[in-house]
């Protein structure tokens, strides 16, 4: 180990040695003042790359909310048109032969057994039809 004393080498050079490492001592502190700036904006960067695919994925998962939104009102909208399509005709396969029925019982109330009354359905309005029919072809003979 070296100490320092008045005649030597170590005392002649000890103020230079003080002095060097004193300088590589600020240099390496301004390298590591870069270097942490420098490892501080690689990370900001790396950062707002992360970002940017979940700004990415954001803005995809908005586009597909809107997109089945849209399509959830297409297809109430279209269950709603089929729905009243629907009913619309149901009422006229029940209220056109009830207003069949309806004439053909008034002929009859009025005495009136000449009309003919058409059969066209299979279903209960067919075979209150064919009743009616029956009924004004028996009755025919009789008035």
């Amino acid at each position: 180990m070296l100490t320092r004393t008045e005649h030597g080498l170590f005392a002649t050079h000890c103020p230079d040695l003080a002095a060097n490492l004193n300088a590589q001592a600020e240099t390496l502190k301004e390298v590591l003042a870069v270097s942490s700036h420098q490892v501080q904006q690689a990370i900001l960067q790396v950062e707002g790359q992360a970002q940017a695919p979940n700004g990415d994925a954001k803005a995809r998962v908005q586009r597909a909310a809107h997109q089945a939104r849209i399509s959830i009102a297409l297809i109430i909208f279209a269950s709603m048109i089929m729905a009243i399509l629907a009913g619309v005709w149901i009422m006229r396969a029940i209220t056109v032969p009830l207003k069949e029925a309806g004439s053909a019982l008034s002929r009859i109330a009025a005495v009136d057994l000449t009309g003919d009354i058409q059969v066209t359905a299979d279903d209960e309005m067919g075979q209150l039809f064919t009743i009616h029919a029956e009924h004004a072809s028996s009755a025919a003979p009789v008035v």
